[in-house]
C-alpha cells in the first residue's frame, strides 16, 4: 500500500515529510488500519500526515523509538478527531431544535477557556517533550494510564507521577505568563 500526501505544498514546506513517509509510511498505514479498519485507513493516514506536516519541529529530532510512539499517538489523535467529527455530524441530524439553540458552554465560560488555551499554547513549547507527550496522551487522546505507559515506554506506576509533574510544570509556566494570579 502506498501513502500519498494531498498537497504538493506540504512536501515543499516540510522537507522531512517525504523521508518520514518513506521510512514510516507503512507503519502509519498499519496503525490507521487498526484504528479505523482498512476502508478508512487511507483517509486517516492522510489526515495524520497533514497534522504531522504542521508539527515537523516537534518530531524532526526524535530517535526511532520515541518517533514511533509519537506517530502512534498522532494516529490515535487523528482517529479520535475523525470519530468526534462523525459523531458531531450525526448528532446535528438527530438533535431536537431546542438542544441546538444553546449548545456548549456559556459565553463567559468560552472566554475563560479561550484565555486558558492561549496561555497553554504560549507555554507549550517550553515544556519538555516527554511532558507534552504525557499530557497529550491523557487529555487529548484520552488514553488510560496503561496505554500511556506503553506509548511512553515507562512503567504504568510512573504515569501518574509523570502527569502530576507535567501538570505542575505547566501550571507554573502559565503563572509566569500571568494566568491564575
Amino acid at each position: 500500500m502506498s501513502v500519498v500526501v494531498r498537497s504538493a505544498e506540504q512536501m515543499e514546506d516540510q522537507p522531512l515529510l517525504p523521508q518520514l513517509i518513506q521510512r514510516h509510511g507503512a507503519l502509519l498505514l498499519r496503525l490507521a488500519q487498526r484504528q479505523v479498519g482498512p476502508e478508512a485507513a487511507q483517509e486517516l493516514t492522510q489526515q495524520t500526515l497533514a497534522w504531522l506536516a504542521e508539527r515537523q519541529k516537534d518530531w524532526a529530532q526524535l530517535e526511532e523509538a520515541p518517533l514511533a510512539a509519537y506517530l502512534a499517538a498522532a494516529v490515535q489523535r487523528q482517529s479520535a478527531a475523525l470519530r468526534r467529527q462523525v459523531q458531531e455530524e450525526q448528532s446535528w441530524r438527530t438533535q431536537p431544535t431546542e438542544e441546538l439553540a444553546c449548545p456548549g458552554p456559556s459565553l463567559e465560560e468560552q472566554a475563560i477557556l479561550g484565555q486558558q488555551k492561549q496561555a497553554l499554547a504560549k507555554i507549550w513549547p517550553r515544556l519538555p517533550e516527554e511532558d507534552r507527550l504525557a499530557l497529550e496522551a491523557k487529555y487529548i487522546l484520552q488514553l488510560d494510564d496503561r496505554q500511556i505507559a506503553r506509548q511512553l515506554g515507562i512503567k504504568p506506576a510512573s504515569v501518574r507521577m509523570r502527569l502530576t509533574r507535567a501538570r505542575r510544570l505547566a501550571r507554573k509556566e502559565m503563572e509566569k505568563e500571568g494566568w491564575g494570579e
